[in-house]
């Protein structure tokens, strides 16, 4: 299992910036440049983390991981929610949260265009 505490670990090596108003009781949301990135929901054993994701690799990450679902809190075709229950290891989730944050960094750079 993955605690709460490595997640925000990650996003903060990452650069990311927790928004200074929760999501809700239970979900922070994490983001670069004002553009979210990963939500981190620690009202469930074992915590849940919602990532950006391509929805080509979402699909076969939901087929291939029991643990890896179509988010329900944010637009299912781009996001995915990980339950950090181990399935996934730590660097699995650390490439999936930087696949977040590049898509995030991609667009961003595309809007700018």
């Amino acid at each position: 299992m993955i605690a709460k505490e490595t997640i925000e670990q990650l996003a903060r090596d990452m650069g990311l910036t927790e928004r200074p108003e929760p999501l809700g009781d239970g979900l922070r949301a994490f983001e670069w440049n004002g553009q979210l990135v990963m939500v981190l929901d620690d009202r469930h054993r074992p915590v849940r983390v919602d990532l950006r994701c391509d929805s080509q690799l979402a699909g076969v990450l939901r087929e291939r991981y029991e643990s890896v679902l179509p988010s329900s809190q944010l637009h299912p075709r781009k996001w995915n929610t990980v339950i950090c229950s181990g399935q996934l290891s730590l660097p699995e989730v650390q490439d999936l949260v930087r696949h977040s944050f590049e898509l995030v960094q991609s667009e961003q750079a595309a809007d700018e265009s």
